[in-house]
């Protein structure tokens, strides 16, 4: 968990007991795609997807085929049952009742348009929404926000990490900005320049960029990027201050979206790193009621992120606009390795929670029954588990179905929509 901060972590982990306050009488209103937020989640380094979702425990022939496969330094033993004959793990419990009130839904088989088990190369080509090697120059997200907002909106996407990520960037457009901390943003504190601790960090780059008149000249390029820069701090601090953060990431993603009464904001980015679990990768053991595997360890913190911001937004009236979709670059070996971890694979498990999943696990075919079927002769001869379902068709759907985005070329080059795929949506 490199890139988000353990604190908010622990907050969430702590949070994600707060209740549903769901009336499962009572339908859901529905948002229009006007209105619709996409909080995208990369998981950085590869998760492992045989982990996430794997055959149920007990005596079936598939259960067999998969612990023949991992040791019991990395065989899920406990696993919670999701339908299907399949089994989440342990660590993601505090998502079942988001499964059961048809708000969360898994998607196995993940997986990029080519295999290219390089981490870097593959973040690139997932990121940039490309079909072959060669990454694209910008995001597929960063594409589809210039069919959503002009380019003169600098609060259409919001990257909440030090770094604007490869997904969000937006050729000729500026970038979004980039807020590591919502509850301290705007505000900038600084040991060497000490007469200028007290001021804001919009006061600093209007010292920097503008005249002191305040106007650009016709050809001020840099002077025009900082003026719209102060505008969009300023903007974004008085969002932060409306919605009274308090550093609980999730609560104050849901605070900032019930704020933005002008809908300005449709795009959010989170990166969570240490994913990489080539060593002491760990199964499902418990020590004093706390997981005690890597692997473990960072489920119950994605798990408890997405049940405290479900619970939020349900709270705060924003759940039926915003869809949270968690992605990694690709999955990692069918077999445990000689350091008690996994490999570099393929397939994976990314997540999609929303107001109107249609179902607990889309596609199906991960773990098939048949023990003849194309998945175990792959799986094990390649040592990685199959792709059931692109990166760029989950990406196609969202965009189509959320955000009414029919036309794809723009965010998808390239890219032909499955219409026969499973859907996801409702």
């Amino acid at each position: 968990m490199t890139q988000l901060e353990r604190r908010n972590f622990l907050k969430l982990a702590a949070g994600s007991a707060v209740a549903l306050g769901l009336n499962p009488a009572r339908a859901l209103a529905q948002a229009s795609v006007a209105d619709q937020v996409l909080f995208f989640i990369f998981l950085r380094g590869a998760q492992d997807g045989v982990s996430v979702l794997h055959p149920e425990p007990g005596a079936s022939a598939r259960r067999t085929r998969y612990q023949s496969w991992r040791g019991a330094e990395t065989r899920i033993a406990n696993g919670i049952p999701v339908g299907g004959g399949l089994a989440m793990h342990p660590a993601l419990a505090p998502l079942s009742p988001l499964l059961s009130a048809g708000h969360l839904s898994f998607v196995p088989g993940i997986g990029g348009a080519i295999e290219n088990r390089s981490h870097f190369q593959m973040m690139d080509l997932v990121e940039s929404g490309a079909g072959n090697s060669a990454p694209l120059a910008d995001g597929v997200l960063g594409r589809a926000l210039g069919q959503l907002v002009s380019d003169e909106e600098p609060l259409g996407a919001l990257a909440l990490s030090a770094n604007v990520p490869y997904v969000l960037r937006r050729t000729g457009a500026p970038p979004p900005l980039s807020v590591p901390d919502l509850e301290g943003f705007g505000a900038l504190s600084s040991s060497t320049h000490r007469s200028h601790a007290d001021l804001q960090v919009r006061e600093r780059i209007s010292r920097l960029y503008v005249p002191a008149s305040g106007v650009c000249g016709a050809q001020a390029k840099m002077c025009q990027t900082g003026l719209q820069a102060v505008g969009a701090i300023g903007d974004l601090r008085t969002l932060i201050d409306d919605a009274a953060v308090t550093g609980q990431l999730a609560n104050d993603i849901a605070g900032l979206l019930a704020a933005d009464s002008d809908r300005r904001i449709r795009m959010l980015s989170l990166d969570i790193g240490g994913w990489d679990t080539h060593n002491n990768q760990g199964n499902d053991a418990q020590s004093g009621g706390a997981f005690t595997g890597t692997l473990a360890k960072n489920l119950a913190g994605v798990a408890g992120l997405l049940r405290a911001l479900h619970d939020a937004a349900v709270s705060k009236g924003v759940f039926t606009r915003l869809t949270t979709l968690v992605m990694t670059e690709f999955g990692r070996t069918t077999f445990q390795n000689g350091t008690q971890g996994t490999d570099h694979g393929y397939g994976s498990v990314g997540l999609v929670m929303s107001d109107d999943v249609r179902a607990r696990v889309t596609p199906t075919g991960w773990f098939p029954g048949s023990l003849s079927a194309p998945f175990y002769a792959t799986a094990e001869s390649t040592r990685a588990l199959p792709r059931l379902i692109e990166h760029r068709q989950v990406f196609a759907e969202v965009l189509r179905k959320k955000f009414g985005l029919t036309d794809l070329s723009t965010a998808l080059p390239g890219y032909t929509y499955d219409t026969t795929a499973p859907a996801i949506f409702g």
